[in-house]
């Protein structure tokens, strides 16, 4: 075959997965991520259909020098799915996948913000009405930047005290909602209307605002304040939080909307400050110089 026709072997066959990942009602933005790494591997390596055991190692070996730990993960994770498809549709008689391996993903280590670096934003007399409800989202409700940002009226039953989450990979939970969003979005209902976009973007007021954004002004909030903190880390401290307040882990787990058992459990390890306690009460000993 030459370049060009190996070029439209990759392009067809694309579309075929895209079809098929389509009807298995995965999210959009799973399959536009996949697809663009398939196309990224055939541009780099040769056509994306042909590749060989050879070829996939040296790449993730690569990776291993260039890339984060988890963006070496998730590629291998994508690979593994798309020469499986190959060989289960007849395209591939062989997966070169097989003897890869699994790249090793480094335990997560949570990074929580402090309860010191919340008191300090919130009472921060330059907050904004709908910055100060972005860090409640983030600290009370545990949701992630893109959670925030898609967030309308319509998912918010002050009534009933319920919230609607659209989380990562179009999950769709609703969670109880904390008594302090509910009454900051009473207290400022035309920043919070019933129906619409809570954050709409102000480009275009059709659209909500980008999860990027979010981030954005969640940082420099606390920037501010002197306080180093990111979006995310308002999310450790909700879980972290949530742990040692004895709530129970498969309870954390539903509020964090975490997909494994483990990952809520990697927040024990940060909650559990009861050695540092117990070290504290040993006597101090006078070191000479």
């Amino acid at each position: 075959m030459t370049h060009v026709e190996l070029v439209l072997e990759t392009i067809e066959l694309l579309g075929h997965w895209e079809l098929e990942m389509a009807s298995r009602r995965l999210s959009p933005r799973t399959i536009k991520e996949r697809v663009r790494f398939v196309r990224y591997l055939d541009a780099t390596l040769g056509p994306a259909v042909h590749l060989g055991e050879d070829d996939l190692r040296s790449f993730l070996a690569d990776c291993s020098r260039t890339k984060a730990a988890t963006t070496q993960f998730n590629y291998h994770v994508v690979i593994r799915m798309w020469f499986q498809w190959l060989q289960q549709r007849g395209f591939r008689t062989d997966d070169p996948t097989i003897s890869l391996g699994t790249p090793r993903l480094p335990r997560m280590q949570p990074r929580p913000a402090l309860t010191d670096h919340l008191d300090a934003v919130l009472r921060a007399g330059n907050l904004e009405v709908q910055t100060k409800m972005k860090v409640l989202l983030a600290a009370l409700q545990g949701m992630r930047c893109i959670e925030i940002s898609r967030l309308r009226g319509e998912d918010v039953d002050l009534a009933a005290m319920r919230i609607r989450i659209i989380g990562k990979g179009d999950t769709d939970i609703t969670n109880d909602l904390h008594s302090t969003v509910a009454d900051h979005a009473r207290a400022h209902g035309s920043y919070f209307p019933r129906r619409g976009w809570w954050f709409p973007s102000p480009i275009d007021p059709s659209k909500h605002v980008l999860p990027a954004s979010v981030s954005k002004v969640l940082s420099e909030a606390f920037r501010r304040v002197g306080a180093p903190v990111t979006a995310h880390q308002l999310r450790h401290w909700t879980a972290t939080e949530l742990i040692r307040k004895d709530v129970p882990t498969r309870v954390v787990q539903k509020i964090m909307r975490h997909s494994s058992i483990q990952t809520t459990e990697g927040y024990s390890a940060v909650a559990d400050d009861t050695s540092a306690a117990a070290l504290r009460r040993l006597p101090s000993l006078i070191v000479g110089n």
